[in-house]
């Protein structure tokens, strides 16, 4: 898939744009080219409530309490700023002890697990936890281990939310989610497999074998290269209603990790998922006017009719494209369109067609 220009909708808030892009990282900051964006007249209203909205605001203050930009330091706003930095401080360091928690207990009754994104990475490759805004805490563990994964987390005050059935596998299920439900509601999101089998063919057990211990719990992280497949899994699969702080994962994990790219690609091409991580590093370079060491045309070949689909979302949806409810067409047509094969793509479909109708 090759990358060529794609053609946008007109930026009618380039030099904001522009700024932000410059400020959603943590690696290779410009302070330079920084000074000069924040030097003309921005609506920093605009820039806040498009940061809270895509998940880089704390981010944001990180950066511009040491650039104290003119025309927002010392007002209401950068105060703003200063609150979601605090708020996502206080929320991220209760899930990290809930998760710390969790995985102890798990550990002391031999159930190994996984951590898969929001905490892992705000302590991984962030300079602070406050970094990296989450919404809940997502765990992978084995399938067989599910009951008395289920078992566990009761004890801890989590109960299955309404509707869903942890104890039973349903047919192309791949998570459950638990809650619990005190002052601080947490959302316990318990992962058995990273994506739908009837779409994917992840490898759980390739996973495991290359997941190491973390060094901050006793729960286990995947590989460098099992972890950027993961991300850009996550970050396409959602790209309707994506967040800015997901690409910034996947661009400071390459940028702080060592990747063994040639692995990667083979095992996108063998799990079904060449299509996300294709994308993604478009996107990625895009954004970032960065280089990646395999070219995006290279990981898998795409006809022209699926490349003109992918490359119109691609225009559509930018990366500072509002988060609305889209049509059931835009959205099948997006997760068609996002399968390698052809024949996985009717599967899915009939699949689809068929649950729909029930």
């Amino acid at each position: 898939m090759k990358s060529e220009k794609i053609t946008e909708h007109p930026d009618h808030h380039h030099d904001e744009h522009q700024l932000m892009a410059l400020l959603t990282r943590v690696s290779q900051l410009d302070l330079n080219a920084i000074q000069r964006a924040s030097s003309v007249s921005l609506d920093w209203n605009y820039i806040y409530e498009t940061a809270c909205l895509l998940g880089v605001a704390p981010l944001f203050y990180h950066h511009l309490r040491n650039l104290r930009p003119v025309d927002l330091q010392d007002t209401p706003l950068m105060e703003s700023f200063k609150t979601q930095y605090h708020l996502v401080m206080a929320n991220n360091l209760y899930f990290g002890h809930e998760l710390d928690k969790m995985a102890e207990k798990f550990f002391g009754h031999g159930i190994p697990c996984i951590g898969l994104k929001g905490i892992v990475l705000a302590r991984e490759i962030y300079p602070s936890i406050a970094l990296r805004p989450m919404f809940d805490i997502d765990i992978l563990v084995k399938e067989e281990d599910l009951h008395a994964v289920g078992a566990i987390v009761r004890e801890l005050g989590y109960q299955p939310l309404k509707n869903e059935r942890p104890d039973k596998v349903q047919k192309y299920q791949y998570h459950t989610h638990y809650i619990k439900d005190s002052a601080a509601p947490v959302i316990l999101e318990v992962h058995w497999s990273l994506g739908e089998k009837n779409r994917y063919g992840i490898d759980e057990s390739g996973i495991w074998a290359s997941a190491q211990k973390s060094p901050y719990g006793t729960y286990l992280e995947m590989s460098n290269d099992d972890t950027i497949l993961y991300l850009s899994l996550h970050f396409f699969k959602h790209f309707l209603f994506k967040r800015l702080s997901w690409l910034c994962d996947i661009h400071e994990w390459i940028q702080q990790k060592e990747i063994h790219w040639d692995r990667v690609v083979e095992r996108a091409r063998s799990q079904s998922i060449a299509t996300f991580l294709a994308c993604t590093l478009i996107i990625l370079e895009r954004f970032y006017q960065m280089t990646i060491p395999v070219r995006p045309g290279e990981i898998l070949h795409i006809g022209p009719v699926r490349k003109r689909i992918l490359d119109w979302y691609l225009g559509e949806y930018d990366m500072f494209h509002p988060m609305v409810k889209n049509s059931w067409h835009i959205k099948r047509l997006f997760a068609f369109s996002c399968i390698d094969r052809m024949s996985d793509r009717l599967r899915f479909t009939w699949d689809v067609l068929r649950r729909d109708l029930e």
